[in-house]
């Protein structure tokens, strides 16, 4: 740019540039003496700004780096952990029912036939996690076609009709309330089954020392799991494989031995081995951590949906309850003695 000033000369402040020789004169042709011409681009940048620059890119990418914890499991790898975590109870469970009932080697088999149909009728089944993620891990991502294909029952193919009706079970299964049930129920057992329920929670209310509200089935939403997911199907799949093999067993017999502590149920999370509980997440530990036995009218709406989805489905008829024994249970705990000893 041409200096602002006189030319000491003549006087004169026009001052023009020779793009060629790079000297500055005036109008009168008067060469401008000690004039610096400097520019603002640099070609050669000094270590020290180099060095800055890398610092201050490093500092970025730490702020940008994740700070969840790498050892806690999310999306469908930590849902299929917590199957692994559910069906370990379930395991634990039947253990405990054969050694406390003194139950026959063939109520595991039956249970194991029965959890496996459960998990395939429930609208969204636990993921092959392992595939997925060592297929994750190598850089290689599912497509979206594909991935919904590997959801699909092997050996078929998964038309658009079978992807509807999934789709359409899976929303008939979490729409479902609590009223639609107890319309299909019979009016007078839903009617008892309410009556049992309350019975036992104002038991529960009575042996609280410290006066407190009584919270028992209290249901409080959880994130991470759905209706279909929860640790009372455990007990509702126990229950229809007693009924199996015609053991006179009712929903009460079951609440019994939960409240007792007999039956792996209440607060499982804390006897999980430390391998699987350290990939749980707070909602997955929640989840496995029921602090009240089941309600019968809860229990009986699940084992029911159950035996009409085995029917339905796989045409499994789930036999009827063996009313003979626990008439015989009932006339004997109300009049505390046997038949014989009253007449």
């Amino acid at each position: 740019m041409a200096p602002r000033k006189k030319c000491p000369l003549c006087g004169s402040k026009q001052w023009h540039k020779n793009s060629t020789t790079g000297l500055v004169t005036c109008s009168e042709g008067h060469v401008l003496q000690n004039y610096i011409n400097e520019s603002g681009e640099a070609d050669d940048v000094g270590t020290h700004t180099m060095k800055k620059r890398t610092l201050k890119s490093n500092r970025k990418g730490k702020e940008r780096a994740s700070r969840a914890d790498p050892k806690l499991y999310h999306g469908q790898r930590a849902r299929f952990h917590y199957y692994q975590c559910l069906q370990l109870l379930f395991r634990n469970q039947i253990a405990a029912l054969v050694a406390l009932w003194d139950l026959p080697s063939e109520f595991e088999t039956i249970c194991r036939d029965l959890w496996a149909l459960h998990l395939n009728l429930i609208p969204n089944p636990p993921p092959a996690e392992p595939f997925h993620h060592s297929q994750e891990q190598d850089g290689y991502k599912l497509e979206p076609d594909e991935a919904k294909s590997m959801h699909s029952s092997p050996g078929k193919p998964r038309t658009e009709g079978h992807t509807n009706s999934q789709e359409n079970t899976a929303a008939m299964f979490d729409a479902s309330s609590s009223s639609s049930d107890d319309e299909r129920l019979d009016p007078e057992i839903a009617v008892l089954l309410q009556e049992d329920s309350e019975i036992s929670a104002s038991d529960e209310g009575s042996d609280n020392e410290e006066g407190r509200p009584n919270k028992m089935h209290t249901e409080t939403k959880n994130p991470f799991v759905s209706r279909a997911d929860r640790p009372e199907n455990t007990i509702s799949v126990l229950v229809l494989a007693c009924w199996t093999i015609r053991l006179p067993v009712v929903y009460r017999d079951f609440i019994n031995v939960i409240e007792s502590r007999s039956l792996p149920y209440l607060d499982y999370a804390r006897f999980l081995p430390m391998s699987l509980t350290r990939h749980l997440t707070k909602h997955a530990v929640q989840a496995l951590s029921p602090h009240y036995a089941p309600r019968t009218l809860s229990l009986h709406r699940l084992a029911s949906r159950l035996a009409n989805r085995l029917y339905g489905t796989f045409d499994i008829l789930i036999p009827e309850l063996n009313a003979g024994p626990v008439l015989w249970r009932v006339v004997q705990q109300c009049f505390s003695g046997t038949l014989t000893s009253i007449f």
